[in-house]
């Protein structure tokens, strides 16, 4: 998702501020690139609130859950992609779901919670809230 994304900003980004010269003079391309470079900060405020914020907020919308974080942000991308999990859930859970109402990102318990135990996803805040509210301890450090 995050590549499609990626090609369709970079895509996006290059058909709105590349000169289309559709027979015109050469010198009203040239004079095109001079009020461009001349006026570039116009692209630090047009790019972001015309072109990425409303497909940020539509990505959210469909894919759900910390879409500027995961997706947009170059720290929280790095993050993600190269995270690992940090928590995980030993098979003392008695299915509760006690941790799942104080996470602010519940999603990402949902495949670890139960008597089974898992790997709590790497997208993980690790707040701790969840280890605080377990009654048997059931959410422990992964070992490194």
């Amino acid at each position: 998702m995050r590549k499609v994304f990626l090609l369709l900003f970079v895509g996006i980004f290059l058909m709105t501020f590349s000169p289309w010269k559709m027979g015109l003079p050469e010198s009203m391309t040239q004079t095109y690139w001079a009020a461009a470079f001349s006026k570039f900060w116009i692209l630090w405020i047009i790019c972001p609130f015309g072109v990425a914020f409303p497909l940020i907020f539509l990505l959210g919308f469909w894919k759900g859950g910390r879409t500027w974080c995961n997706y947009v942000c170059p720290w929280g991308a790095i993050g993600v992609a190269l995270g690992k999990p940090q928590l995980k859930v030993t098979t003392k859970c008695t299915d509760c779901k006690a941790c799942t109402n104080v996470c602010p990102q519940p999603e990402v318990l949902e495949g670890a919670i139960g008597p089974k135990g898992g790997t709590i996803d790497k997208n993980c805040l690790t707040c701790l809230k969840c280890v605080d509210v377990c009654s048997p301890k059931a959410i422990e450090w992964l070992k490194p």
